[in-house]
């Protein structure tokens, strides 16, 4: 289990981004929390267990999601790795893509 200290001033998906198969989650750190070792975007369907992830910079502050199925609906979330011991989860968003037209 990982630590529920809140290291995340806040996490949104940015709604203007939201297409049928894509959108972009932003994301600022707490001015208190160090910069991490590792940071990971977590996604995945809402309801499915298997969450995919990818790495991201420490600094970057946004990443866009592609290649995602229309008209569902998706958890998000954010982990921050300090050290190997020690990481933080961000709370779980949920959003939808687009229905197809």
């Amino acid at each position: 289990m990982y630590s529920t200290i809140q290291a995340y001033d806040r996490i949104h998906v940015i709604d203007d981004s939201i297409s049928e198969n894509s959108f972009t989650v932003e994301w600022t750190l707490d001015n208190k929390a160090e910069t991490p070792m590792v940071l990971n975007l977590l996604w995945r369907q809402e309801n499915k267990i298997h969450w995919n992830s990818v790495s991201i910079p420490p600094n970057d502050t946004m990443f866009s999601l592609h290649g995602l199925q229309h008209g569902t609906k998706y958890e998000v979330k954010l982990l921050l790795r300090r050290t190997k011991e020690h990481a933080t989860e961000s709370d779980i968003i949920k959003t939808q893509t687009k229905n197809s037209s």
